[in-house]
This record gives C-alpha cells, sequence and structure tokens, in this order.
C-alpha cells in the first residue's frame, strides 16, 4: 500500500512533500493544523505544487469577481476565505516552498514528466525531491499513477485517506469527526477522495 508511519522511528527522520490533491482537500476545508500535527513542520511544497494550488485559487477567486455579491455561491466564498487563509501557511510555517534548485533533481522531474505522461509537473517534482534528497522523504499524493511510479522508485506514500486514518488512530480525529472532514473535502471538489473512512479502516475498502 505504500503507507509510511507520519509518527517518528528508527531510522532517518521522516521529511514530507505534498502534492497538489493533498493540499487541496485540507486547504480547502482549513485543517492545515492537522496536517501539521500530522507531519510536522516544515511541510515541504515543490514550488511547481505551489504554482498549481496558487492557479486554482485564482481560478477561483476570478469565478467569484465575475458575479455580483449576490450571486456568488456561499460554498465558493468559503473555499476562497479558506485558501486565503491558507495563503499565509506558505511562508516557513508550516509549509516551506521547495524549488528544485539543484540541476541534478530538476533533469530528474523533467525526466520523470517525459516517460511518465500520466503524472503532472507538481507529482514529478515530489517525486524527484524525494528521490534526490535519499532517506527518510515521503511523498504524500493521491493519485494513483504517481503512487504506483512512487512504489517502483523505491519511494514511500501516503495519501489524504491514509492521513485521516492515522489521525484517528492517534486521536486527533474522532472517526465521526473525519468522516465528517472527508465529506467536506468532497463537497468542496471532485477530486477528494471517494467512500468512507470507515470502510477504509476496516479493510473492506482498498486504500490503493
Amino acid at each position: 500500500m505504500g503507507k509510511a508511519s507520519a509518527e517518528k522511528g528508527a531510522g532517518p527522520q521522516r521529511r514530507y512533500a505534498l502534492d497538489t490533491r493533498p493540499l487541496l482537500n485540507f486547504t480547502y476545508t482549513d485543517r492545515v493544523d492537522l496536517l501539521e500535527r500530522l507531519l510536522g513542520k516544515p511541510i515541504h511544497i515543490p514550488a511547481a505544487v505551489h504554482e498549481q494550488w496558487k492557479a486554482a485559487r485564482s481560478a477561483l477567486e476570478g469565478k467569484l469577481r465575475e458575479l455580483p455579491a449576490h450571486r456568488r455561491d456561499p460554498l465558493d466564498v468559503r473555499l476562497l476565505d479558506n485558501l486565503n487563509r491558507a495563503r499565509g501557511r506558505f511562508r516557513g510555517t508550516p509549509f516551506r516552498v521547495v524549488p528544485l534548485y539543484d540541476p541534478e533533481e530538476a533533469e530528474r522531474a523533467e525526466e520523470l514528466r517525459e516517460e511518465h505522461p500520466d503524472i503532472d509537473p507538481g507529482e514529478a517534482d515530489v517525486l524527484a525531491l524525494c528521490l534526490h534528497r535519499g532517506p527518510g522523504w515521503v511523498a504524500v499524493l493521491d493519485d494513483r499513477p504517481a503512487h504506483d511510479l512512487a512504489l517502483t522508485l523505491g519511494i514511500p506514500t501516503m495519501g489524504t485517506i491514509e492521513l485521516l486514518m492515522e489521525a484517528v488512530k492517534r486521536g486527533l480525529l474522532s472517526l465521526n469527526d473525519g468522516e465528517h472532514l472527508l465529506e467536506e473535502m468532497r463537497t468542496s471538489w471532485p477530486r477528494a477522495p471517494q467512500g468512507r473512512l470507515q470502510g477504509y479502516i476496516s479493510g473492506e475498502r482498498a486504500v490503493w
């Protein structure tokens, strides 16, 4: 399943590189605090992921700007408010935007994009960063092709569902609160994980 514990243990200290889908899941729902409690800080955001996140925020802002206030969807207004609150968290606490300065790292990301057209630039940067920086790095992503490629490359992964399961396991969320948060993610946008959290915890539904 590629699961990497979010708790510290023996071996290299865990560091996390976050892709766009889980980043949006937790920022749309204003739960950056939960990510921080699960993953510690800093949480590394490749520059390409940050650009994708900013593009999603700008698109939502543009959509609302075109409408008079009385015609704006209250959900969209709330989502933009949440993204705006998260925007200040990219200045180092807990998010750290990480450009791929090393030429080998950048070249590896480009190779991954060219060789695997089903992964996007943000996923390629997450994988290149984890691959280049060595043991202890975990790719946090939700797309199956990127997850499968990470396993092929020997990179441990976590996804949104595994993070929610870990939060319940560690008592950071009750199961009921975890179900509510997952439903809120689905209400926020169509690319959030499907199914009930209890089904994943019980093993009735596969995470990957």
